[in-house]
């Protein structure tokens, strides 16, 4: 009965491997893994402040509870006196998201520059062009990050 038991799994085994697609995937190296996630985190925040400066808000940073950021961020409808950024981050959390996302208002402001009538970009899609922009700064840089 073992013998039995034995073939029939290694019988479900080998057509279970002869139906995969080639070997597994590889685990996401750690350093890989913390250029993604610091670009996805870059990108939306970004994308924040390219939208303020495009619906016409000020640099300027305006702190609220995380329910109404979310609001404002999820609807779509932030109001164009500044840049909404959740009251409960540390210092060091509000530098950090202040800087990237004054980089989003003046990237905006560029290309608004370049373009008075430039029409409404796809907000859902923008945090994917300022993921590329930091994917590509960090390939350039080889170990560290820098977005300009």
């Amino acid at each position: 009965m073992n013998r039995l038991c034995l073939a029939v799994l290694a019988f479900c085994c080998s057509e279970a491997h002869a139906v995969l697609p080639g070997a597994p995937p590889k685990p996401i190296d750690e350093p890989a893994l913390g250029t993604m996630r610091f670009c996805q985190t870059f990108s939306v925040r970004a994308a924040w402040g390219a939208e303020a400066r495009f619906k016409g808000a000020p640099s300027a940073f305006k702190y609220v509870a995380r329910d109404i950021v979310r609001e404002y961020f999820m609807a779509d409808n932030p109001p164009t006196d500044g840049i909404y950024v959740a009251e409960d981050l540390d210092l060091d959390e509000r530098r950090a998201y202040e800087e990237v996302a004054v980089f989003g208002w003046k990237r905006m402001d560029g290309w608004l520059q370049a373009d008075r009538y430039r029409s409404e970009p796809d907000w859902a899609a923008m945090p994917a062009v300022f993921y590329k922009m930091c994917k590509d700064a960090a390939g350039d840089a080889g170990s560290g990050v820098t977005v300009d």
